[in-house]
């Protein structure tokens, strides 16, 4: 097959739907030139004994610098033309090549091989007329007085009282811990401020300050948890010497027409409606991401392809990376079984090719169905991240373009335009 460019010679061996053996030849004449353009590169650059830089003769740089610069020419020519022959082939790869020179003279020309992964080329079926529920974002009353009894005590404030500590006060503590009779690094603490019934400590702390009053010293138990971060607490027995220095009990604002304008709004009635309309669209939200999921999960069950194992390897890696920033942060527990980074492969590789299937299948939606975003509606969300980071549009564009990230908010817009057009095309799992 010869490519658009007719200077090169492209075949094309498909050694599977989504792998690709290119052989490009370059033509001998090409090569000549970039030998003779190395050379004078080579000549500009050295000095030998007699001859200033620049002005050794050209058939000195030949005999001495032939290999170097066929070694240079060779890698210059395997850059140029390796994207050139791609793109007159219409593929889209998904890895780097893996390069093999098969042959390279002067006079005659440079034939190497390339053998790559490509993006499966799918045409999506089953995405119109999909049976899907309705989105539900009614509140109820209930619900709205829950809301504005979880702002109240958000709002709380804890004032000191003379009495033992309770559940649900605030204890300020100063705590020094042992195991085996023995301080252990960070267990020591001044000024702590405990909540009881938070949960935010170790089991048995909690509970061992229960009638304790302000002034009074006492010893508590508790048990570090097995998977404690601190390896070597993990599962011991701990005492803890504390001081409590003072005992603070919650307050809680009255739910009238003064708590409803800390929140900008003129009444009681208002901040009912506005927390109404906030979790109708906090539950519009998690019936989207559910119904975009049953969408996914539907889609690439029906879809069947093969996924290039380079681009598999891509999504896992990312997967793994949050993974193991959500361990970081608490946010997830390892089993034991997932000990080694192999284990934690084979335990996220599913999801990883999951994740690769249902970009491959929105993507390939987007392109029949003509849902890409417009550059107006890019600039109205990057207008839209702007005004919530406090910064202008144009600062907010140069930031996500730095970070790398501009080309996944074009994605996740095409992504979106794709769900609304399969939600809007829906059929009620009711209809015949």
């Amino acid at each position: 097959m010869i490519s658009a460019d007719s200077r090169l010679k492209v075949e094309i061996e498909e050694l599977s739907p989504v792998r690709k053996r290119l052989t490009i030849e370059v033509p001998g004449e090409e090569v000549e030139r970039e030998m003779e353009a190395g050379f004078r590169a080579v000549r500009a650059k050295v000095s030998m004994d007699g001859f200033r830089k620049g002005k050794v003769p050209l058939g000195i740089i030949k005999r001495r610098y032939t290999g170097e610069v066929m070694s240079t020419v060779v890698t210059k020519l395997v850059e140029k033309t390796y994207p050139e022959a791609v793109e007159s082939e219409k593929l889209e790869p998904v890895a780097s090549p893996q390069v093999e020179i098969k042959n390279f003279e002067r006079g005659v020309g440079l034939s190497y091989t390339a053998v790559v992964d490509v993006k499966p080329r799918v045409d999506v079926e089953g995405y119109r007329g999909m049976r899907l529920e309705a989105v539900d974002d009614t509140v109820s009353d209930e619900e709205v007085e829950d809301g504005l009894r979880r702002l109240r005590e958000a709002h709380g404030e804890f004032s000191e009282v003379d009495r033992p500590v309770a559940q649900g006060d605030l204890a300020v503590i100063d705590f020094e811990g042992f195991v085996d009779g023995r301080p252990f690094t960070g267990g020591k603490v001044e000024d702590y401020q405990a909540v009881l019934g938070s949960g935010r400590l170790i089991p048995g702390f909690e509970e061992g300050l229960v009638g304790a009053a302000a002034g009074e010293e006492r010893e508590v138990k508790a048990t570090f948890p097995a998977d404690y971060k601190e390896k070597t607490l993990a599962g011991r027995e701990a005492v803890f010497k504390v001081k409590v220095k003072a005992v603070k009990e919650k307050v809680l604002p009255e739910i009238d027409d003064a708590f409803a304008k800390d929140f900008q709004c003129e009444s009681l009635e208002a901040l009912r409606e506005k927390v109404r309309g906030e979790l109708s669209a906090s539950k519009a939200e998690r019936a989207r991401d559910r119904l975009k999921a049953a969408i996914l999960k539907e889609l690439v069950e029906k879809n069947p392809f093969e996924v290039p194992d380079s681009l598999v390897e891509r999504y896992l890696q990312a997967v793994l990376t949050n993974v193991l920033e959500n361990v970081k942060r608490g946010l997830v527990r390892l089993d034991e079984k997932d000990g080694s980074v192999e284990a934690l492969k084979a335990r996220y590789r599913p999801i990883a090719e999951r994740q690769a299937r249902g970009d491959i299948i929105l993507e390939a939606i987007a392109e029949k169905e003509g849902l890409e975003p417009t550059s107006e509606e890019t600039e109205a969300f990057i207008k839209g991240l702007a005004e919530k980071s406090r910064t202008s549009p144009e600062a907010m564009r140069a930031r996500l373009e730095k970070e790398g990230t501009l080309d996944a908010v074009v994605s996740n817009l095409r992504d979106e335009k794709v769900f609304d057009f399969i939600i809007e095309g829906r059929k009620s799992p009711l209809e015949a």
